[in-house]
This record gives C-alpha cells, structure tokens and sequence, in this order.
C-alpha cells in the first residue's frame, strides 16, 4: 500500500520543521473528500482495490513492489505527434484547483521503469501540462510537483482554472525500446505533503476498502466518496424519509411491478428484514415506466411514500431519446438527492450492433452524471451475462428483471448499511 517505499523520503522530511500545519483549505473547492478525515487530500488511488477509474493501460499484479502491496497500475501504449508513448488517465471525482491556491496543491507517484525517458503529467479541461526525466531505472522512486509547477503557453495554473483529468505519459529515451513502466500511489494533497499524510492515510485506506464495489466485478459501484455524498445529501432533507422504504421504477411500466415482486423475493429469500418495496405510480394507480415518467412523477412519489431510497431502472428507449444524453437523468437525480432521497440508478446492457453506439455513449455520459453526484449504479448487463432468454428485443425479458433484482437488492443493502445511521 503506502509507507514502505518513502521511508528514505520521510527520513529526510523528518529532519525539516513542520511547514505545513494542516491548514483549514481556503477557497470554493468541493467538499467531497475521499478521506473526510484527512480534507487534505483531494484524490488517492493505491490500485489496491476493485474501483479503479484508470484507463489505457491496466492493473498490474505481477510486479514485486513490497511487503502488503499487490497492485501497481502499468501504462499503456498510445502514439503521440508520431511518436510512441505509455500513459494512462483518470477522470477525477472532484474539480479543482476551483480557488484553492496552486501553490499548496502536491501531485506525488510512485514510478518504476526499465527503460530512462521522460516522464509527464498533464492536467485536462485547460491542458495544462509538465515533464521531468525519470532518474532511476528498475527501482521504484517519487516523482513530486506542486500545480502552480504546471503550464500552458508559458503561462502558469491559476486558482480560477479548473481540472477534471489527469494523464501520466511516460517516452523512453531510446525510441525503439519497448519500456515496462509502472505507477503507484497517486496522491493530490493540499495544505500538506503527500508524504507526511501517507502513513495515516493508509491506515484509513484499509477501513475504506471494505465500502468499494465497481461494475465490473460486483456489478454495482460504491465508494467512501459516495457514502460521504449521500449523507450530506440526507443532512439537508426536505421531509422525514424511512430508509428501508425503497420507491422502484422500471424502464417500462411493466417492468416496475416484475421488479417488485423480484426484489421481495430476493428479501425474503435473503432474510433481508423490514425492506418495504413500493412500485411508483401515477395518480391513477398505473405504474410508472421509463426516464420521462421519473422527470414528471417521481418527486410526486417520493412525497406520497416518503421512501428513503429510489431504485431507477433505465431502458433501451431510454438510451434513444432527443438531446444530451445525461441531462434528464441529472435533473431526476437532482431531485431525489435535494429531497433527501437516495438514488440508486439502473443502467441498460451493452447495445447491440446495429444500435450504432448511441446507447453505449448514453452509459458513458450517464455514469460520468453519476460520478459527479455521488450516486451508485447499477449494470444490468452484469447479472445476464449466462443467463438464457435474459432479452426481451432490446429490453430485459421477465428472467432478465428478475436477475437484476437480485443485483439490486445487493446493491440496496450495501446502501442501508454503509448511508443509513444505525439506531
């Protein structure tokens, strides 16, 4: 995980006087934090865990790098200006600098390579950029920045700018070579150095390991930054709202009663006790279907029932709709967070070929949505990946809702226990 690779860095750190002194941060930054405790640090990434947002290249268990530590994150091979790079990105959870001074921002990783070059970190949404040559070769070294290090035309990052995602690319200076090159331990503090907060912060890294979960292998996400979310969102509830009281919709009416009964099932089969699915209706009875019905009805609901969490299923005509693709799902999630409701979104399977990729950008857009509010999601493709007869043309079949009732109500009781204060 964390402090076996800079004690020669904290052996040297502990000879200088206390500088930073965990300051209160200043400016108008997000206060979602992946480690509420420590508001120093705005992003952490150990590769440690099933959440890994990195894209490019790929986690890497192979390496040694230590006595606790399993995962590094090697970079991939991408071409840049006709030449061979390795990098890998990340879409950050929170924005900044947003106001806070570039000054006190620290960027430090971990880097091992086999190959010398050059190594570089360039922040998007503004471009801004800088490089340093790696010093070592098969050893694992820091490689440390301030943002205000960071520039653009010459010109250097101020606090008015605001990033969203990162990339380290890595260029060997000999451009035949194929280079191995790793990273770990990715860290942006503020107000204090990544090295005096990294023995704490893995302590709290072990404790937060237990909330994560990823599409990709539980089949629904959760993380310490969604807890953190969803309960602030709680604090300012409009009403009172009972937690175990879950308001369902599904992508069409017919689908919200099917999901009902499959998640009662699903409790019962479970033992999942006092859960109280309600399927969301019209004022005539009729159960709600679909994202335009959540847009005009599902505050209505939320009211009326006073449930404490909404299970949203989106469906293929869902991913087909006029304009932006996540913008009516935001709006919908707006207003169950503002009412102190929590959402838990359903997105479709994987398109089929001759969908020409518009629903598969729909997910994409509507999971980035996600992200930013703090929200868990839920894949339905997940639970059909063997399932016989799960599609019903582009929509799930009766088998294929019941399957993810299933996934849900896994995801429903992850929520309960990690959002809601125990009595």
């Amino acid at each position: 995980m964390i402090p076996r690779r800079f004690a020669f860095l904290l052996l040297g750190l502990s000879a200088m006087p206390p500088l930073f002194q965990t300051p209160a941060l200043r400016g108008e930054e997000k206060t979602s934090r992946p480690f509420p405790e420590m508001p120093e640090v705005l992003y952490y990434e150990g590769f440690e865990t099933s959440a890994v947002t990195w894209k490019v290249g790929k986690v890497d268990t192979a390496t040694v790098q230590g006595p606790g530590n399993a995962h590094s994150f090697k970079l991939g091979e991408t071409k840049k200006d006709n030449d061979k790079w390795w990098s890998g990105s990340t879409d950050l959870p929170v924005r900044f600098p947003a106001g806070m001074d570039p000054n006190e921002i620290h960027i430090q990783f971990m880097l091992w390579t086999d190959e010398m070059g050059e190594i570089g970190i360039k922040f998007k949404d503004g471009d801004f950029s800088e490089k340093a040559h790696s010093m070592k070769v098969k050893a694992w070294c820091p490689v440390l920045l301030r943002l205000c290090d960071l520039t653009k035309d010459k010109k250097h990052v101020t606090k008015d700018a605001s990033f969203r995602n990162v990339e380290v690319s890595f260029r060997p200076r000999d451009k035949n070579k194929t280079p191995n090159v790793f990273i770990d331990d990715f860290i942006i503090s503020c107000g204090a150095r990544p090295a005096d907060l990294l023995p704490r912060l893995a302590t709290l890294e072990s404790g937060h390991a237990a909330l994560i979960r990823s599409a990709a292998q539980d089949g629904f996400t959760f993380s310490p930054q969604i807890k953190e979310a969803l309960q602030s969102a709680l604090k300012h509830q409009t009403g009172s709202r009972k937690p175990k009281t879950v308001l369902v919709v599904g992508a069409r009416s017919s689908d919200t009663n099917e999901l009902v009964k499959g998640l009662e099932a699903d409790a019962a089969r479970e033992k999942a006790a006092g859960f109280n699915f309600v399927p969301a209706a019209a004022p005539n009875g009729f159960p709600l279907g679909g994202l335009d019905d959540m847009r005009t009805l599902l505050s209505y609901n939320i009211q009326k029932t006073e449930a404490g969490v909404a299970l949203l299923m989106l469906g293929h005509a869902d991913t087909l709709a006029r304009g932006r693709p996540g913008d009516s799902t935001k709006v919908v999630l707006e207003r169950i967070l503002e009412a102190g409701c929590v959402p838990i979104l359903c997105l479709p399977p994987a398109p089929q070929k001759n969908d020409k990729g518009k629903p598969d950008a729909f997910t994409s857009s509507v999971s980035n949505v996600c992200l930013e509010l703090g929200v868990p999601w839920v894949d339905e493709g997940f639970c059909i990946k063997n399932l016989k007869n799960a599609m019903d043309k582009q929509d799930l079949s009766t088998a294929g809702v019941e399957a993810l009732a299933g996934l849900a109500m896994q995801a429903i009781k992850h929520v309960d226990a990690s959002v809601f204060p125990r009595k």
